[in-house]
């Protein structure tokens, strides 16, 4: 059996939308600076003598592109290449 991880791209966001309390105030700092993360996006692709499982597709493509709704977009900056798309990471699999 073979796993593939399958690179996606990636998403950016403030850290406390992934997780909770990350950034939090204090008496001493009542405005503490957010703290800006990159999170990779993935897919995986189990290839088993049964045959291949694609578990999780990743982030689609069209995101950006009106497919979230702009509070999302903003929230939730999608990146990739022509090369970490879908199609293209299960070519090179």
């Amino acid at each position: 059996m073979k796993l593939y991880v399958l690179d996606n791209g990636w998403l950016e966001c403030d850290a406390n939308w992934m997780v909770a309390m990350s950034v939090v105030g204090t008496l001493e700092d009542k405005t503490p600076q957010t703290k800006w993360i990159r999170i990779p996006v993935y897919a995986v692709l189990i290839d088993s003598p049964e045959g291949k499982i694609l578990y999780d597709t990743g982030c689609p493509p069209e995101a950006m592109a009106g497919y979230w709704p702009p509070g999302l977009r903003s929230t939730f900056p999608y990146y990739h290449n022509p090369d970490q798309l879908l199609l293209r990471q299960l070519e090179l699999a």
